[in-house]
């Protein structure tokens, strides 16, 4: 192995202790189960979910849209949670291939000021944290379709939480045109955005069924129990991440 493939693999063991370090600080997030009711009832009104596929650059592409815009259901704790469980299985299901980074895509349809208002902001930096320091894959943008009309309001909250490269690296699209598609490919796209992936309601029961066949392993506290004395030299600590931001 050249000395340069090696300190490659050797950043990629850093970025992944990381990950797994932060889950401890974390109890809310970490203590999930994919049927309990909370999540259930989050998986009718919000998708999570990775696509199918790689982009030529070998990214990984995570949808969200929030499909019932009664504010009365919407739960940010749990969507948070349901986030972290999303990119621990992916991890499992993805095998030994690791993304080179991450890409979200958000439709903003359906999400209102009403929403906002019932964001946790003690949970907002949380995951911003963890996404943004723990990921072994960094983010490489982020692109909002259908924006609302007060998402510059909302982006000026948004600073506060999120380093400035990954403001730099958001995107807004009126929908899902040929400019998105310059950034994110077709093929791993849903048919309702113009993408050749398959109907959503069938990726969404995908997902929703390997997040079961996952259920013991995010459950079980043995996979996420840190043996510091294997950290790989230089890894920064958990509290040390979480404290500087």
């Amino acid at each position: 192995m050249s000395k340069e493939s090696e300190a490659e693999l050797l950043a990629k063991i850093n970025e992944l202790e990381e990950w797994y370090q932060m889950h401890p600080q974390m109890p809310r997030k970490i203590e999930r189960d994919p049927l309990d009711k909370g999540t259930e009832q989050l998986r009718k009104l919000w998708d999570i979910i990775p696509l199918p596929g790689w982009t030529t650059d070998n990214c990984s592409v995570a949808f969200h849209h929030i499909r019932d815009s009664n504010t009365d259901k919407f739960n940010f704790t749990v969507g948070a949670k349901c986030l972290v469980m999303m990119f621990d299985t992916r991890f499992i299901c993805d095998g030994d291939r690791i993304s080179e980074g991450e890409i979200t895509v958000v439709d903003m349809n359906g999400f209102t000021l009403g929403h906002v208002a019932k964001i946790s902001w003690r949970d907002l930096r949380t995951i911003a944290t963890l996404t943004q320091d723990g990921l072994p894959a960094k983010i490489k943008s982020v692109h909002y379709l259908n924006s609302p009309p007060f998402m510059s309001k909302l982006m000026r909250l948004l600073k506060w939480f999120l380093k400035s490269e990954i403001i730099q690296s958001m995107h807004f699209h009126l929908s899902a045109d040929d400019t998105f598609y310059e950034h994110v490919p077709k093929d791993m796209m849903p048919f309702e955005y113009g993408g050749k992936a398959g109907k959503l309601c069938d990726l969404r029961e995908l997902w929703q069924q390997r997040l079961k066949e996952q259920r013991s392993y995010l459950m079980d506290p043995e996979y996420w129990a840190i043996d510091n004395s294997k950290l790989t030299e230089g890894s920064p600590s958990a509290s040390s991440i979480v404290n500087n931001n």
